[in-house]
């Protein structure tokens, strides 16, 4: 389990080291990460879009209404030949009692072992429903795969507010292209991305619980982002006469 747990963090270094993650070009001045910081804000935003219009019957929304925190990431890349990575850069925010905070920039990496072969990319999307699970991926803690209470679902084919299942602390959203075969066995592991939070918010050695739970640092760029997790709501749909079953949350 240890090894299942130092796995993700390995393969992320990796990933971050190579410029999977989408490392910008001249990337030791401010000025450059700070931009990038703002383009990965404004595509996870564009992520969020494009999950929420594939969101049919509500379950997403439903879930964001009631969810402890979020992670975004515009794209994420897997691929592999006999073992598997895949990485990518994101976002996450927290739910306040103020609001949906301003980001922490987040990166997410893992590898795992198995026959498989292809490639794929997509926007990924992680509603954790546990303020505590939450917390853990954000201190590096968590190989997302090595816990229980997680599911994953492909917006593409089609999953509503029924088929979600009661009492999981989070659920992750793809929408995955490209060709991909095989099964692995192995971890996804998250971690903060701090030069990148410290450009964005100007301020050096910027912590996480600043950012997302004290409200102490603010980048009115990210507002586009916040304003649309805070107008989501979910409005209950009827199906075949009868209302969609609606959840309720496992909040931490």
């Amino acid at each position: 389990m240890i090894f299942a747990l130092r796995l993700p963090v390995l393969i992320l270094s990796f990933f971050l080291l190579a410029g999977c993650a989408g490392k910008p070009s001249g990337g030791s001045s401010a000025a450059a990460k700070t931009s990038f910081a703002q383009d990965l804000v404004d595509k996870s935003t564009e992520a969020l879009e494009h999950f929420l219009a594939k969101d049919k019957d509500g379950g997403i929304a439903f879930l964001i209404e009631n969810a402890a925190g979020i992670m975004i990431f515009p794209n994420v890349a897997k691929f592999g030949f006999l073992g598997s990575f895949k990485g990518g850069s994101g976002v996450s925010l927290a739910r306040t009692e103020r609001g949906w905070s301003y980001p922490v920039f987040t990166a997410m990496g893992g590898g795992g072992f198995g026959l498989q072969l292809g490639i794929k990319r997509g926007p990924v999307m992680i509603i954790y429903m546990s303020r505590a699970l939450f917390d853990d991926a954000q201190e590096g803690k968590l190989a997302l795969d090595a816990r229980g209470g997680f599911t994953i679902l492909n917006v593409s084919e089609g999953q509503d507010t029924s088929s979600l299942v009661h009492g999981l602390d989070a659920y992750m959203y793809v929408d995955w292209e490209g060709f991909y075969a095989g099964a692995s066995v192995g971890g996804v592991g998250v971690t903060v991305r701090e030069p990148l939070m410290e450009s964005y918010y100007g301020v050096r050695n910027v912590t996480v619980e600043e950012v997302l739970y004290e409200g102490v640092r603010v980048n009115f760029g990210a507002d586009a982002l916040r304003g649309l997790l805070n107008r989501t709501r979910f409005e209950e749909k009827k199906k075949d006469g009868n209302d969609v079953p609606v959840l309720g949350s496992s909040l931490g």
